[in-house]
């Protein structure tokens, strides 16, 4: 176990290294190419200039020591408006760097977190940028620009190849502490008629006057057609998603993730039974019900459900069928509205994260994945936007 740490971190340390490196040797003009200094530079305008002088630039490595796509450059250098726009001119995500790293490999390192998540709704897109010009406003969180989408007949329901609304890739969009950078573009797609509990990705606008004070985990199921019974793979998704809400163990990185006071599922159903709730109704109970007997401002829900677009699980974390996706939903028991949901998309061997390769692999799903805005007492500390 120590030795599978040591590994980690030293793997952890190389990359970073590796980044800085590339950082100091693209500054020369002879070993990183324009576009590449441009990005690094955070001059949006030079890089669509060059881009349409020349668009096959879209796809060429930049030189460096980590031989970056425009894109890989843009993630790496936390450059999140050119990393919007390259994704919707069509950039390969799947592109790895001389180190083997994809860019979402490469924002989860970094513990770029929202940068990641805007990286999954363009996976298995195959480098086509199918997006409606609502889409495209609202992931540049362009208010004027989804009102006129809409104006003009937008259709709020139409969806990529991936499954992305523009609710969705409106609601991706946010900060280092999780808060949304436009929640008036999530509340005007709403008005309009966009439904949350559709989109891949949602968090309410107001946030912060529905914020839970206590959560409780109340359902945490494996719905897959094809499932290794052995794996006990609820028992463990639980376990993480508790740790990973609640902060019980030490972190093995450093990162901005969720820290509520939780009732465990076990405690929920605990409470559940007391309250006369049958056996048969604590693996899916009502949650309106459950809401009034736990005494809890939200309830969390999720799913391990057949893979499709979204996490990928590695077979040594889930037994002999691997691949499957997770679901995430949290609900404010005060109103019955959805205040967050994900449904995150796929991170396996391929993208640079190895799940089995850490010593906790649920807990550090969960971390990735359950992105709530953060919760901490100390009010003294603000969560502005960077």
């Amino acid at each position: 176990m120590r030795r599978h740490r040591a590994l980690t971190f030293r793997k952890v340390s190389s990359r970073l290294a590796a980044i800085i490196l590339a950082a100091l040797v693209c500054g020369i003009p002879a070993f990183c190419s324009e576009i590449n200094k441009a990005i690094e530079k955070g001059d949006l305008e030079k890089v669509k200039a060059l881009l349409k002088a020349d668009p096959e630039l879209i796809s060429k490595k930049g030189g460096g020591i980590l031989n970056s796509t425009p894109l890989d450059a843009a993630v790496t250098s936390r450059q999140m408006a050119i990393a919007k726009f390259l994704l919707t001119q069509g950039a390969d995500i799947d592109a790895v760097d001389r180190g083997g790293y994809t860019v979402l490999g490469s924002a989860l390192w970094n513990g770029n977190f929202p940068m990641a998540d805007i990286l999954r709704l363009f996976e298995g897109k195959a480098g086509k940028a199918d997006l409606t010009p609502l889409m495209t406003a609202a992931l540049s969180c362009d208010s004027s620009g989804v009102a006129a989408a809409l104006q003009q007949g937008g259709d709020v329901d139409a969806r990529d190849l991936a499954g992305n609304t523009a609710l969705t890739f409106a609601a991706v969009n946010r900060d280092d502490h999780f808060s949304l950078q436009c929640p008036e573009v999530v509340s005007a797609l709403v008005k309009a008629g966009a439904d949350p509990w559709k989109s891949r990705y949602y968090q309410i606008p107001d946030f912060e006057q529905h914020k839970p004070s206590k959560i409780a985990v109340l359902r945490v199921e494996d719905i897959r057609t094809d499932k290794d019974e052995k794996s006990k793979v609820e028992e463990k998704f639980a376990e993480g998603i508790e740790q990973a809400l609640s902060h019980s163990i030490p972190r093995v990185a450093k990162v901005i993730a969720p820290h509520y006071p939780i009732l465990t599922l076990r405690e929920t159903r605990d409470k559940l039974t007391a309250a006369g709730f049958q056996s048969s109704e604590l693996e899916h109970p009502d949650r309106k019900r459950a809401c009034a007997a736990l005494g809890v401002d939200a309830v969390i829900e999720a799913v391990v459900k057949d893979y499709g677009h979204g996490f990928r699980l590695d077979a040594d974390v889930l037994g002999t069928h691997g691949e499957a996706s997770l679901e995430y939903w949290l609900t404010d028991c005060r109103t019955g509205n959805l205040l967050w949901r994900s449904d995150p998309g796929m991170v396996g061997e391929k993208r640079g994260f190895l799940a089995k390769a850490l010593l906790n692999g649920f807990t550090l799903i969960c971390e990735q994945t359950i992105t709530i805005p953060r919760f901490d007492p100390k009010p003294e500390r603000k969560h502005g936007k960077d």
